[in-house]
């Protein structure tokens, strides 16, 4: 099957032996891959922001590196950069397709995210899955990344439990929430134990290496502190229901309560005689209007620019004059203190 797969693999070949520059709505670079399957050929334009996308997906859906790093953001890396720069992003990106298209793991190549990215044909993946042992599919450590993801699942959901909880009336609702988010906090914790005893065993380096170990154990004691605030969260909310005294508010009650320190916003001559849909109408057209001050604005700031830029020049070009003319001025002095010399000589 493997002879099977490294047939089926040569058949797509992958380039980017050029790039292209974009005006709309603003110069970027788009990276022309070229993709060469056993009876058609397209081109794909993609930009780099793409492909880092598309290297975070297949780092989150197999928890694997790549055969080949994927080269970093450079924030200073633009279309107005030198183009030296920019092929050798190209050259980078090029390597990086081409070592996970050519590699004898599949588990990349055989991710969603990889075939969405390249708009494979059906066919293609489809004899791939068919071909492919469900070794090769499917990680060794796919069950850790899978279990992971489910805890992180659980914790969402206790975050959604402690935001029911905070804005729940009843005190009979509030216990419920509260202890179903104590139940699922029960659960995350014993996942992230087993998680870590995955990790902390011997054959983990050898499996998933060790960049690989270290980055799980950091995603391990991200989710260890996000469990315990949000424990702690709720252990406040709990206390502060359980000081407050349990008596049955009207609603002016309430709003007495909660607008006791603030001042009324007093009312004006556009609001007065609207009501809440009018109230959100009217702030739209506020902003619209802002919208359209901005937007008047962006070619004066436009020319003050360009006129900032037109100083800058011409102070450079002053400053050149001035040491021009210092360094003149050195030179006479020179000469004039020689002659001078010569002059008191003669006498």
């Amino acid at each position: 099957m493997t002879e099977s797969l490294k047939e089926e693999t040569g058949k797509i070949q992958l380039s980017i032996p050029s790039t292209d520059t974009a005006l709309d709505p603003k110069p970027y670079t788009i990276y022309l891959l070229h993709v060469q399957l056993a009876v058609r050929f397209y081109v794909l334009k993609k930009r780099y922001s793409e492909f880092r996308m598309l290297h975070e997906e297949l780092l989150e859906v197999t928890g694997r590196i790549p055969p080949v790093e994927f080269p970093p953001k450079h924030y200073l890396l633009n279309v107005l950069s030198k183009p030296s720069m920019i092929e050798e992003r190209r050259k980078k990106l090029e390597t990086y397709v081409v070592a996970i298209q050519c590699s004898e793991d599949a588990c990349w190549r055989l991710s969603p995210s990889w075939r969405q990215f390249l708009r494979l044909p059906v066919y293609v993946f489809e004899r791939h899955i068919d071909l492919v042992d469900n070794s090769i599919v499917q990680c060794p450590d796919q069950p850790w990344i899978r279990t992971f993801h489910q805890t992180k699942l659980l914790l969402q959901e206790a975050k959604r439990d402690i935001s029911r909880q905070r804005y729940s009336d009843g005190v009979i609702a509030s216990q419920a929430i509260r202890a179903a988010s104590m139940k699922v906090f029960s659960d995350v914790r014993k996942a992230l134990e087993r998680l870590n005893q995955d990790l902390n065993d011997t054959n983990a380096q050898i499996t998933i290496g060790e960049r690989e170990l270290w980055r799980r154990k950091d995603l391990l004691d991200d989710m260890k502190r996000e469990c315990d605030f949000l424990e702690h969260i709720i252990h406040t909310n709990n206390q502060a229901k359980q000081d407050t005294p349990l008596v049955t508010r009207s609603w002016q009650d309430h709003e007495q309560v909660l607008w006791r320190n603030t001042s009324r916003i007093p009312e004006t001559g556009r609001t007065r005689e609207l009501n809440t849909v009018g109230l959100i109408h009217l702030q739209k057209d506020i902003l619209a209007e802002q919208d359209k001050q901005l937007s008047s604005f962006l070619p004066i700031l436009r020319e003050q620019k360009d006129m900032i830029a037109a100083i800058s020049d011409e102070l450079d070009i002053q400053n050149d004059m001035l040491k021009e003319l210092d360094e003149s001025v050195q030179k006479t002095n020179i000469k004039l203190k020689s002659v001078k010399k010569k002059c008191e000589q003669m006498k």
